[in-house]
């Protein structure tokens, strides 16, 4: 079996980290700098504990009181913590820790343990911090970028929990998610996985600028609410100072810095690998929509997230009448776009899924009127 320690006896033993914000800020490279700490016990695969939680978990295990119902819980929360997901490149395989695998006497014990307090959210924080002091760490971490919009949940849920939000210029959100082609996901995870990755995540210039003002927004609720729980760091800030941004992270995790955590290497196309397998983190991710957006797309973005730009400290770009005046086009696109999209997404993961998805969506407007 493996054995089972106890976390450290410190007042902040076991603390949950969560990484949240929107999705190509960056947030999978900072997983891995955090995870990288001797101290963190870290999964790859995304829980989206939250979001399920808020729509099909209490579907799929209604009735925690019944013993047999509580076990496949505790089983598929305990599958989230040791999927080793998405598959890796030979070059991030050299920088991964091998994923903590709990054997059956690890399960029986967290099993019997979760039947004191039958709260799905109690459960899901025993399953990671058991877990977590099993591998020998004294913290745990949990990246799922849409988790931004459930912090009061994960707050009411996990007092102690440190919430970091990495932002990034929504220009550059736009240019990595562009450059995110159908033959990049294939190559990562397959033909039939890669057509379902470029369907459920494609490039919308109108719909990723709204999502990211609608993640920004929550972040700046949730911060104003809980200071002392939330951190935003700038992903430009990460790769012009590295070491500053992460000793300040370390700082505020109650973590001891450790060099070791710079030692990442390439992550989707933020972090490209140089001459060593350490390669470090570099800036050549930083302003690259300037050669890989037209001035109409530009336009769009400014438009629709200028405030939070200027607030967050991004420059805004002059653009010219003929490229605001685009505008019009990028919305019927997006509308017959989102209609192919939801289309696709009913052939290929059924009504249920789609209307999860309507839901989350819906879910989301209200932050874009926020302010």
């Amino acid at each position: 079996m493996n054995p089972v320690k106890q976390p450290a006896d410190s007042p902040h033993a076991s603390r949950p980290i969560f990484i949240v914000g929107y999705m190509h800020s960056g947030t999978t490279l900072l997983r891995k700098v955090i995870g990288r700490h001797p101290d963190v016990f870290s999964i790859r695969a995304e829980t989206m504990f939250f979001d399920q939680l808020a729509h099909t978990l209490p579907q799929r295990f209604p009735r925690l009181q019944d013993d047999a119902v509580l076990e496949e819980y505790v089983r598929f929360l305990i599958k989230k913590t040791a999927f080793d997901w998405p598959p890796l490149t030979a070059a991030e395989a050299e920088l991964e820790a091998v994923q903590f695998q709990p054997d059956e006497e690890l399960t029986r014990h967290i099993i019997i343990a979760a039947k004191a307090n039958r709260d799905y959210q109690a459960i899901f924080s025993l399953v990671f911090e058991t877990i977590a002091a099993a591998a020998g760490k004294s913290h745990w971490i949990e990246k799922t970028p849409s988790h931004i919009f459930y912090v009061d949940q994960i707050v009411n849920a996990l007092p102690d929990a440190r919430i970091i939000e990495l932002v990034r210029d929504p220009r550059d959100v736009l240019a990595s998610k562009k450059v995110r082609k159908h033959s990049d996901w294939s190559e990562r995870y397959g033909q039939a996985i890669g057509a379902r990755m470029q369907t459920t995540k494609g490039y919308d210039p109108l719909r990723d600028s709204l999502g990211w003002r609608a993640a920004v927004r929550a972040g700046t609720t949730a911060f104003a609410r809980y200071p002392d729980a939330l951190f935003r760091l700038r992903y430009e800030d990460l790769a012009s100072d590295p070491e500053g941004a992460v000793r300040r992270l370390c700082g505020f995790l109650d973590l001891a810095f450790d060099p070791v955590m710079l030692d990442v290497g390439w992550s989707n196309t933020t972090v490209r690998s140089g001459a060593g397998p350490a390669a470090g983190i570099d800036r050549s991710a930083v302003g690259k929509w300037q050669n890989k957006l037209s001035p109409d797309v530009v336009s769009l973005c400014q438009m629709l997230n200028g405030h939070e730009m200027v607030e967050l400290g991004y420059a805004l770009q002059d653009n010219s009448f003929g490229s605001r005046a685009k505008a019009p086009y990028w919305v019927a696109r997006s509308g017959v776009d989102l209609l192919a999209h939801y289309y696709e997404l009913w052939r290929s993961r059924g009504l249920d899924y789609v209307r999860g998805m309507a839901r989350n969506s819906w879910r989301r407007v209200g932050h874009l009127a926020k302010r």
